[in-house]
């Protein structure tokens, strides 16, 4: 058995893919923020805002993860991008410009440095151990796999994400 940490002593950590990955149920599980971006006009202001704490968040792609935090494990997960296409036709998100705004994503996603897992098998007792480096509770998981945690945004910050995929950032 590994040393066990709390919560409070946890270290940088991230998650990204695609929108609709369950990243917004991954910052529930973890216990981190998610999409801890949003609210901030500069890359020091996120550093600042995250402490210790994680992200699970779909727009890690566009932030120079590595320039700030080299070590901090990342996973990267995989959806098909017509079944994220779906999914967001399916909640009224969908668009013909959102295509090519995925395409992009997935071409950073291709380029980040992290461990992949594939959206339709999950393993996350391994997820939870590699990013937070504490033992797996499988209460709180079986708890969590009961919970359909979504963020559905209509009327998403128009402003905050342009200046967010802007070239050179923010």
């Amino acid at each position: 058995m590994g040393v066990v940490k709390t919560f409070s002593e946890q270290r940088n950590f991230f998650l990204t893919g695609l929108p609709r990955t369950r990243t917004a149920w991954f910052s529930e599980y973890l216990d981190c923020f998610h999409e801890g971006i949003e609210g901030c006009s500069t890359y020091s202001e996120y550093v600042n805002k995250l402490g210790d704490s994680g992200d699970s968040s779909s727009l890690l792609m566009y932030f120079p993860l590595r320039e700030y935090f080299p070590d901090s494990p990342l996973v990267i997960v995989e959806r098909d991008i017509d079944d994220v296409c779906d999914s967001l036709e399916n909640i009224g998100l969908f668009d013909d410009r959102v295509y090519w705004v995925l395409k992009q994503a997935q071409g950073l996603l291709n380029k980040m440095d992290g461990v992949r897992v594939d959206y339709n098998s999950l393993d996350i007792k391994g997820i939870w151990e590699y990013l937070t480096g504490m033992e797996f509770d499988k209460k709180r998981a079986d708890e969590y796999e009961m919970r359909n945690i979504q963020k559905v945004n209509r009327h998403p910050d128009r402003k905050a994400w342009n200046q967010f995929i802007s070239v050179g950032g923010f």
